[in-house]
This record gives structure tokens, C-alpha cells and sequence, in this order.
């Protein structure tokens, strides 16, 4: 029984690692075919179509994006549970991170008939220093729940400083809905039970309890505390405070691309892949050269010199970060900003290429606006 008791820690930490190296390859096999979906429905709109099949393309984009949304909250809530998780903290926009992550959901509470309203209060910092991306995700979850349980009505958020020490603030964010809201079981702890409005298999709100999960501990790591009132047929209000530091940092708008034209490096081993980040990069005026292999990056980087390097990091053979250890050695590459660019996804993986000596960080799906301010970034 001694034995057993003592190899039962071990086992766990087995359990643990296999656990998370079967996340990670399923995170990569699964946001690859979905960059590309999304990335081609992109592309597709950008045609001259006509209103039925605009409809049609807009609707695979919107199915692609929920299975995403899917996925990341399946994976930060993994992290979360194991540990597996850190801060990404820098200056950020507030204003623009708050509005940005409520109004992806404006569309389906307009499409619902379903009033939208922010308010941010002026007393606001217009910079925070703190995790933009944990912080976005709260929001964000938080609003599309809101809009999931309203059929009519409105949704509505709000946020406001409040007092904390020198240096930082408090920030208060409320997200109130008039939808049909959901009575608590006094067997179970609200936010720890399968929120789906009914039970069984006739349930009406998809991925609900997922998401309040994720953002009670989300918020819970950043320090701030999460609350949740809520009626069977009047409505939710979702409210959450969190520690910030303030930032001496202006807001200013994410700056254009200079006009002359960058030589770009492309490594990437998806085919639709490269045609996706081939468009974007030629409507910022990039020329880009691919390679498909991280052995080819390194023919292709040795023919002709390249401003950036966009290095995709797990491909057969060659991984990113010995392609860029091996490009950092062809005369000239010793100062070329490498950005990462991967389907790993949060503060660890950003972490490990900024310790390898890597200059950027993208994950897919790629976003067009975050491309162009992250190669601005690197050479501005």
C-alpha cells in the first residue's frame, strides 16, 4: 500500500504530461484546417459575389469562428486547471481591448432584434498595463453569453474605474441582459453545474457553462473576484473587478505600413496556409517569398536577402526554431526580425520564441491587422 501511495504522484504527473502533449497536437490539428477555412471565406468575400452566396459564405465564416471560440475555451480552461498558465502583461488600449471584444458580438444581438449598448466611463485610463488577451476573453465571453440567452430585450456593458493603491485601479465591468435568465440549483454551486438553461438533450443555449467557468478562473488568476445574479425569466447581470497598472504610455492608433516595399520570407508548410498570408502581404505591399520546408527557408533565406521572416513553428523534418537557429547564421540574418507564427496558443508559447530570440509572435488564425502592426513593429 506504501508502494502504491508513493508512485501515485508520479503517475499523476505521467497522466498530466500526456494529458497536455495530446492538447497541444490536437490544438494543431485542428486550428491549421480551420485557419484555413477561415482564411478562404475571408478571401472569398473579398470577390464579387452575389447576395445569396455572400449570405451562404458569411454563415461558413460565422461556424468557423464558433468552433474556434470552442477550442480556445477548451484549451485555456485545460491550462488553467493544470497550472499551466501565465500573465502576459504590457501596455494595452483599454478602451479599444473593452469595445473590441463586446462588438464581435453586436452582429448576432442585432440580427436577434436585441438592443446593444457599451459604456465606458470617462474617468478610464486611455492605457492599462496588464494581460490584454485574458482580459478581452472575459469580456468576450461574458457579452456572448449575454446575447445567447436574450431573444429580445437588450445587452448591455458597462465599465468604471474604482479605488486601488498608487499606481494601479480597479476595473469594473458589468454585463447585464434582460434575457430568460436561469434559476440556481441549491444542490450544486451555481457556475460549477452544466448552465444550459434546460436540461437534457433538448437544451436551447450551446457552450454557456464552458465559458462562465473559464472566465471565473480567468478572472480569479488575474487577481479580481466574479459574480453572477441571475432569474429564471428577468434576466442575468455578470459583473467582474480586476487589478491593473497604469501605464505612463498614451493610446495612439496601431500605425500604418511604410509604403516601400518589404521582401518577406514565408515559412510555412500548409499550402492554403501560404496562399492566405501570400494575399495579406501583397495588400500591405510585401513581396513574398515562400518555402515550404524549414531546409528550404534556409535555400531560399541564402539566394536573397529578406527584411522578416514569418516562421511557422512545427513543421516535419525541421522545426521554427532550428530553421531560424540556422537562418541566424547566413551572413546578413544576424539583426532580420523573425516572427513567430503558430497555432500554439497563449503566454508560454509566446514566452518560448521571445527566449529564442525571436522578435514577434502570431497566432493562427492570422489576423490581417495584427500582421501588419506586428511587421510595422519589428522594423519601425
Amino acid at each position: 500500500m506504501a508502494v502504491l501511495e508513493q508512485s501515485r504522484p508520479v503517475a499523476l504527473e505521467q497522466l498530466r504530461r500526456v494529458k497536455s502533449e495530446f492538447l497541444a497536437s490536437l490544438n494543431h490539428e485542428l486550428r491549421t484546417p480551420l485557419s484555413g477555412i477561415l482564411g478562404m471565406a475571408d478571401l472569398l468575400l473579398e470577390t464579387p459575389l452575389e447576395e445569396r452566396q455572400r449570405e451562404y459564405v458569411a454563415a461558413v465564416r460565422t461556424c468557423a469562428m464558433e468552433l474556434l471560440g470552442h477550442l480556445n475555451s477548451a484549451l485555456e480552461y485545460s491550462r488553467l486547471s493544470t497550472g499551466s498558465f501565465a500573465l502576459d502583461e504590457s501596455d494595452f488600449n483599454l478602451a479599444e481591448t473593452l469595445e473590441s471584444a463586446a462588438r464581435q458580438h453586436e452582429h448576432k444581438a442585432r440580427e436577434k432584434g436585441v438592443a446593444f449598448a457599451i459604456e465606458l466611463d470617462a474617468g478610464l485610463p486611455a492605457v492599462a498595463v496588464g494581460d490584454a488577451v485574458r482580459l478581452s476573453e472575459i469580456v468576450s465571453h461574458l457579452v456572448e453569453n449575454a446575447v445567447g440567452f436574450t431573444a429580445q430585450g437588450e445587452v448591455e456593458l458597462k465599465a468604471m474605474p474604482g479605488p486601488a493603491l498608487p499606481g494601479t485601479f480597479r476595473l469594473n465591468v458589468v454585463v447585464r441582459d434582460t434575457g430568460s435568465g436561469a434559476a440556481e440549483d441549491p444542490h450544486r454551486p451555481f457556475l460549477e453545474c452544466l448552465w444550459q438553461g434546460e436540461s437534457g438533450l433538448n437544451y436551447r443555449y450551446p457552450g454557456v457553462s464552458l465559458g462562465l467557468a473559464l472566465v471565473q478562473k480567468l478572472v480569479s488568476v488575474m487577481g479580481g473576484e466574479f459574480k453572477l445574479e441571475s432569474e429564471a425569466g428577468q434576466g442575468s447581470v455578470a459583473s467582474f473587478w480586476v487589478l491593473l497598472r497604469t501605464s505612463d504610455e498614451t493610446a495612439a492608433p496601431t500605425p500604418l505600413p511604410a509604403p516601400e516595399t518589404r521582401r518577406v520570407l514565408v515559412v510555412e508548410d500548409d499550402l492554403i496556409s501560404q496562399r492566405i498570408i501570400s494575399h495579406h502581404l501583397a495588400r500591405l505591399n510585401c513581396e513574398a517569398r515562400v518555402a515550404a520546408s524549414g531546409e528550404g527557408a534556409v535555400e531560399e533565406a541564402g539566394r536573397r536577402r529578406c527584411d522578416v521572416v514569418l516562421m511557422d513553428l512545427q513543421m516535419p523534418t525541421m522545426d521554427g526554431f532550428e530553421t531560424a537557429r540556422r537562418i541566424r547564421e547566413l551572413p546578413g540574418y544576424e539583426r532580420v526580425p523573425v516572427i513567430a507564427l503558430t497555432a500554439r496558443v497563449g503566454g508560454e508559447a509566446r514566452l518560448a520564441c521571445l527566449d529564442r530570440g525571436m522578435q514577434g509572435f502570431l497566432e493562427k488564425p492570422l489576423d490581417a491587422g495584427k500582421l501588419a502592426a506586428a511587421i510595422e513593429r519589428v522594423l519601425g
